[in-house]
Order: C-alpha cells, then sequence, then structure tokens
C-alpha cells in the first residue's frame, strides 16, 4: 500500500503524482494488481478555480490508471477519496499511515507538512518491515526526516526509481531508515520544543534598559522589528574631531564596498553576476576618495587599512598606487602595511593572516554547490580569491533561502575535517553560503594589527572603524573588547562606527556612504593643516639637544595650529 494524503491545490502536486504512478506503471507492468495507491484529497474550498480545476484533474487522471491497469472498479490500481480537513482527524491519519508501506509526497512547494513525523510515528516499534517515505526535497519535512527517499519531483524518471526502490526494499534498509527518522521525531517532541522555548526565556537577560527602542522595518519577506541597543547613536562627528585632533598615534580601519564606496551592484542582479561571471569589474572608488585616502595615510600620525572581502587583485587595482595607505583583501587573509606602527616607510609585500595550506576541498565543494545550482534556478557560484560564493540573490527568496539552509548543513558535514568554515550570510534577496579558510575574519585581522601595536607598546590614541555589513561585525565585536580591556587609553576615543541605521555590535552608525566621505573630508583638512605645519611642531624635539625653551615654544605653535601638543611625537 502506498499512500498520500494533499490537499486539493496545486502547489501539492497531486495530479504531478499521479501522472509519476500512471509512468511507474508503464515501466513496471508487473507492480499491477500488487500495489495500491491510497490518495486521500483535503477539499481546500478557499482556492476557488485552483481547487476545482485539481480536483477535476484528479478524478480523470485516476479514471484513467484505474481503467489501463486496474481490475475492475471492485479492483481499482488507485484509490481517490476527497475528504473535508475535520474528517481527516489524527486517529485516521495514524491508521492509514500504519496500514501502509510506503508515503508518497511529491510536492513542488510545501511548508509545514507533519504527515512525514506522524508516519513515522505510526511505524514506530516495528521491528519487522517498517514503511519507507519517498519525499520531495521541497518539502520542509525533508531536511530533517534524514531516512528518507528524497527525490526531485519534476525528474518523473528520478521519482519512478525512488518508488520502485522502496517497494523493493529489504527489511533491514527499512529498518535503518526508520531509525533515523524516529531519531529525530522521538527527540523534537512537543514537550521538548516548550522546554526550549522556556530555557531560550529564562536565559533573556533582565536588563531591560538594554533595548530602549524598537522599530518595525520592512514589508512583506523583509518585514522585522528592530532593537536598538541603549548605548546605539548617530556618530557624533564633534566629538570624533577633537579625539583626532589631539591623538598622536591613530589607526583608521574602513571597509570598502558599501563605505567607501556605494554597492551599486547590490540592486542590480544583472550587473552583480556579471561581477561574479568576471564579464565586467566594480567600480573603483571615486578620484575624492582616492584623494582623502591619500592624505589620511601621509599623516605620519596615521595607519589607515581599507580592510575588504574582495580578492587581492581586485583591491590592489583599487588602491595599491596610494603611499603609504594599508590593504587587507579578502577578509584580511593577503594583507600590506602601508607602513609600520613605528612611522617608518612602506612595506611593498603582501602576507596572509594563516598559511594558505591545502586548498583540495575546493574542488569538492565546486561540485557540491554545483548540484544546488542545478536545482535552484538562479543561482550561481563566486569565487572571491581562496572562497566560494554559493549566490542565491536571483533565486525565488523562499526556495532559495530553503536550499542554502540545506547547503549550509551539507557543507559542514562534509567539511568538519578540513581546516574551513562555513557562513551564511545576507538576507532572502541578496544571500549566499560561502567557505572560505578558517582563522580568517575582518575581527581576527583588527587583533593581529593591535597585537602588533602592543608589541612595540605603542597602542593608538584614537581607533576609528567604519563597515556597513555582517563581514564588518568581527571587527566591532574586537574593538568593543579592546575598550571593555582598557585600551585606546581612553575608552571614548574608540569609535566603531556601521553604515545604516540596523542592529549592529557599533557603537555609533552613520546614514550612508556620502557621511562616510564628508568624515573623512573633515578628518583629512585637520590631517593636511597638521602636515603643513609639521616641522614647526618638531621644533619640540630640539630639547633633547639642549634647546628646551625652543621646545616649549614648538609645542604651543602645534597646539595653536590644531595638533595639541601632537606634533611632540611622532607615531
Amino acid at each position: 500500500v502506498v499512500c498520500g494524503i494533499d490537499r486539493l491545490e496545486r502547489l501539492k502536486g497531486v495530479p504531478l503524482k499521479l501522472a509519476t504512478i500512471e509512468r511507474f506503471l508503464e515501466r513496471h507492468p508487473e507492480w499491477a494488481g500488487r500495489v495500491l495507491f491510497v490518495q486521500i484529497g483535503i477539499s481546500a474550498l478557499e482556492r476557488g478555480d485552483d481547487y476545482v480545476q485539481t480536483r477535476l484533474e484528479c478524478r480523470r487522471l485516476v479514471a484513467r490508471i484505474n481503467e489501463r491497469f486496474g481490475a475492475g472498479p471492485e479492483h481499482p490500481t488507485v484509490l481517490f477519496e476527497e475528504r473535508t480537513e475535520d474528517r481527516m482527524t489524527t486517529e485516521v491519519r495514524l491508521a492509514l499511515f500504519r496500514a501502509s508501506d510506503v508515503l508518497l509526497n511529491v510536492s513542488p512547494r510545501d511548508g509545514l507538512n507533519r504527515m512525514p513525523i506522524e508516519f513515522t510515528l505510526a511505524h514506530a516499534g516495528d521491528g519487522v518491515a517498517p514503511g519507507v517515505m519517498v519525499l520531495s526535497e521541497f518539502v520542509s519535512a525533508a531536511r530533517v526526516m534524514r531516512g528518507a527517499v528524497r527525490v526531485n519531483p519534476w525528474r518523473g524518471n528520478d521519482v519512478v526509481d525512488a518508488l520502485a526502490r522502496s517497494l523493493e526494499m529489504g527489511p533491514e534498509e527499512r529498518l535503518a531508515r526508520q531509525e533515523k527518522c524516529a531519531e529525530f521525531a522521538c527527540r523534537q517532541t512537543t514537550a521538548n520544543w516548550a522546554l526550549q522555548v522556556l530555557l531560550d526565556l529564562k536565559r533573556v537577560p533582565k536588563d531591560y534598559d538594554k533595548l530602549n527602542e524598537t522599530s518595525a522595518l520592512g514589508l512583506g519577506l523583509d518585514y522585522r522589528v528592530m532593537g536598538i541597543q541603549r548605548d546605539f547613536h548617530a556618530l557624533d562627528v564633534a566629538k570624533l574631531s577633537r579625539a583626532y585632533r589631539t591623538a598622536h598615534s591613530r589607526l583608521v580601519l574602513l571597509d570598502y564596498g558599501g563605505t567607501l564606496v556605494s554597492r551599486a551592484d547590490k540592486g542590480d542582479k544583472v550587473r552583480a553576476f556579471a561581477i561574479a561571471s568576471k564579464m565586467t569589474r566594480r567600480e573603483g572608488p571615486s578620484p575624492r576618495i582616492r584623494e582623502l585616502l591619500r592624505t589620511l595615510s601621509a599623516d605620519p600620525k596615521n595607519i589607515v587599512f581599507v580592510v575588504s572581502g574582495q580578492e587581492l587583485a581586485a583591491v590592489a587595482d583599487a588602491f595599491a598606487s596610494i603611499p603609504g595607505l594599508g590593504l587587507a583583501a579578502e577578509h584580511g587573509f593577503y594583507y600590506r602595511w602601508g607602513r609600520d606602527p613605528t612611522g617608518h616607510g612602506r612595506d611593498p609585500r603582501w602576507q596572509t593572516l594563516v598559511a594558505a595550506g591545502d586548498l583540495s576541498w575546493k574542488t569538492m565543494v565546486r561540485q557540491i554547490m554545483d548540484v544546488f545550482t542545478q536545482r535552484t534556478n538562479g543561482a550561481y557560484i563566486e569565487t572571491k580569491g581562496n572562497a566560494l560564493l554559493w549566490q542565491f540573490r536571483d533565486a525565488d527568496p523562499e526556495f532559495g533561502y530553503l536550499q542554502s539552509r540545506e547547503l549550509q548543513d551539507h557543507l559542514s558535514s562534509v567539511l568538519r575535517n578540513y581546516p574551513v568554515e562555513v557562513l551564511r550570510g545576507g538576507g532572502l534577496h541578496d544571500g549566499y553560503v560561502e567557505v572560505r579558510p578558517e582563522g580568517v575574519s575582518k575581527g581576527l585581522f583588527v587583533e593581529h594589527v593591535m597585537e602588533s601595536f602592543r608589541a612595540l607598546k605603542r597602542e593608538p590614541d584614537l581607533v576609528l572603524a567604519v563597515g556597513d555589513d555582517v563581514s564588518d561585525e568581527p571587527m566591532f565585536e574586537v574593538l568593543r573588547g579592546y575598550v571593555e580591556r582598557g585600551g585606546a587609553r581612553d575608552a571614548h576615543n574608540t569609535f566603531a562606527v556601521t553604515v545604516g541605521k540596523k542592529p549592529s555590535g557599533a557603537s555609533a552608525f552613520v546614514n550612508d556612504v556620502e557621511d562616510v566621505v564628508e568624515i573623512l573630508t573633515a578628518l583629512s583638512k585637520q590631517s593636511a593643516r597638521a602636515t603643513k605645519f609639521h616641522s614647526m611642531g618638531n621644533l619640540s624635539e630640539l630639547s633633547n639637544g639642549g634647546a628646551a625653551a625652543g621646545g616649549h615654544r614648538g609645542g604651543r605653535a602645534a597646539a595653536f595650529f590644531g595638533g595639541g601638543g601632537g606634533g611632540a611625537r611622532r607615531p
């Protein structure tokens, strides 16, 4: 007995299932008269014409199958019955599942579907030859019912083969598959779910002042309620300017895309695909940005880094010609100092944050991603240096998200013994799954930079970090820990800034890229002014030669010209 319980609407795939049953009997006529297909259709009156058309099509297909393969009205091959939902009680469903050998579900798209779990529980304790399930990979339960035979419902021949395999399956394999499914069904009970909810509630901090503002943003799939921490505020530009002016040693960390330049390809999916396919290139920084970075990097008090997730070649093409500017590509995997923390000249060598190691995993990852690309219309693979990304921004949002979760789980299982990490980022409309060498993130890169300063006992007086997306959050977390440990000599001189008002580990936000440009313009003006009068400020260094009075005058001159005495020390 092969059973199925589905609502009579097109998305549940009942006509598709009946067409598959007909193809199965055509290819395996030996099963005619030996197998009974029991299909219960749940009335879906609220679906209107969809329900009416689906019901008529189902009755037509059932009549044709029984006419071709049945043994008369008393012995049909397909037993089709329509029932209302209130008549299909739990007891009725479990009785049907217990009497069946196979559950067949080939829905092209389905959300919460309890039938596979109920079928598993109906066969719990059946130690002889428990039932087996043939499930569409587009059904949510297919991700947790690990013992089911998963199929793509649009590949009719594959479904036919899976059905034949299930009917001919031996008792040992049936029992093994049942145990895999029962392990989840018996562990994730309603009582266990309620316990987890209570434990989650108990873990919530009781500091009600942490969230003093909530905002509802977006519509439809993008709708979310955003909580803002109490200490999260718009960047105080005047405060940053004062701290910058008085600091003797500064560390400036700037993200690239979305911070120094707008993400033009984020809303243009065609351009994003062209960039990922190497058919075109991203727009580089504007002449104004390049000049601002040149001015900031020329200030001997500054160590400036552009920290990007883009591959090394793209970052080098955009910024390598700017003297004194430090660069970090692929989230810090490759980096190059513009000048070392002692303030000396440019170090042209590219270094790696961790050893590159064995990259043989990339071949296997690409093959797995290829499989998910074929089954997910609109998805594609992007190579970013040592990382591989599976982009689903062009796919159906819900289905792409579902497939990304499955891909992440599969990759995490396959790659558990490799020195890589599997990440999923973005949202429904611009999401991706990324596999990259472990031990690489912008946060770890910032830790490496800070350790370089500490090794020289020259921690910066001011730290400014600006970023816009989830890849920048580790950078903000490191700076928050840096402040808590008493870094930057003054916690008020550490500025972690995110672009856009959103939940973040940053302490402040600016609205957009234009705000970032205005801030860098203000800081570069201070650096240009300090550099112009740098020789006068350095008169204080003559105090070592006995010119104490000259040193005093130099300090006053530096203060007068906005250096705040900063000219008396070189970083």
